[in-house]
């Protein structure tokens, strides 16, 4: 077996984290005797404990919990500079987990636990963003599912002071309702690809994989797999147009609407008016300009 560390949000799967955990070790004694257990203790220490993984010389990196711990411990893992990138795998004890949608429909945790510690990986892309911090310095951050700014922006900083994480799913549709209902416009303006973007917009999102906010298939089109990004970005509309959208984002149906546009692109730089707020895999990241561009390949991850 290799060398293996899990990094445990406690706090995920509404809380109860901790008991999930402890529940499957105690059913796979003989695997739970090989791995190495760190917990988090609050918000930017998986990122610190992926860089302690990936200094330690860990081979395979389990993480237990949601996205949001996802993106801690990849860039912990990503910009601590000793040691050999380590292999990634994740046992979804959160309430979106909407990366690991992208390999599997079964969710039993258990299953998950043995494909972790056992199975062979795959070659992941993986998203690199400059933008800006919220105090404006220069900023970046890798990412393996989503990064996006503005609506969804704006959603993830009201999710930042939703403190009970039983009702973070339900005020995540509740939060882009409010936004949808507001409509708070930005003048984009940029490239992708090398061509030129510009619209008036409500978000944009750059997509490695098809879902986020617990299950809203926003990218049909995206796959960690590939070597682009499927990005969208809205140009006009109404309020009740944009609202009327909603229940097609949830299956993918939205392609193809007038106020929809979707491109391919292994590049993408832009500016929005107003500056806009910029979110990756639901955690509020920091402010526009961005800049995002493709690794193919770039990550070992153990797809369920």
């Amino acid at each position: 077996m290799m060398k293996t560390a899990v990094i445990v949000n406690p706090a995920a799967g509404r809380g109860e984290g901790l008991r999930l955990w402890s529940g499957l070790l105690s059913r796979f004694p003989e695997e739970a005797r090989e791995l190495v257990t760190w917990y988090t203790q609050g918000p930017g220490h998986g990122e610190m404990l992926g860089g302690e993984a990936r200094r330690q010389g860990f081979e395979r990196v389990i993480v237990a919990g949601g996205d949001g711990t996802l993106f801690e411990v990849l860039n912990g893992l990503w910009w601590e500079p000793s040691g050999r990138l380590p292999t990634v795998a994740m046992v979804a004890l959160g309430t979106g987990c909407d990366y690991v949608r992208n390999f599997r429909s079964n969710r039993d945790p258990a299953e998950e636990l043995l494909c972790a510690v056992r199975k062979p990986a795959v070659s992941v892309a993986v998203g690199m963003a400059a933008l800006r911090g919220h105090d404006g310095t220069p900023l970046q951050r890798v990412f393996l599912n989503i990064m996006g700014a503005g609506c969804d922006g704006n959603v993830a900083r009201r999710l930042k002071h939703i403190k009970r994480p039983e009702m973070r799913k339900v005020s995540y549709l509740v939060g882009l309702l409010r936004e949808l209902l507001d409509l708070k416009t930005y003048r984009l303006d940029g490239e992708i690809d090398g061509h030129t973007l510009r619209a008036e917009s409500i978000m944009i999102v750059s997509c490695l994989g098809r879902y986020f906010g617990g299950g809203m298939m926003i990218a049909p089109n995206a796959s960690p797999l590939t070597d682009h990004f499927q990005v969208l970005w809205s140009n006009g509309g109404g309020r009740l147009e944009v609202i009327g959208l909603l229940p097609r984002v949830y299956r993918g149906g939205h392609l193809g609407h007038p106020i929809v546009r979707s491109s391919q692109a292994r590049h993408l730089r832009v500016e929005a008016t107003p500056t806009a707020l910029v979110e990756a895999e639901g955690e509020l990241v920091g402010q526009t300009p961005l800049e995002v561009e493709i690794y193919p390949e770039a990550l070992r991850f153990v797809t369920i």
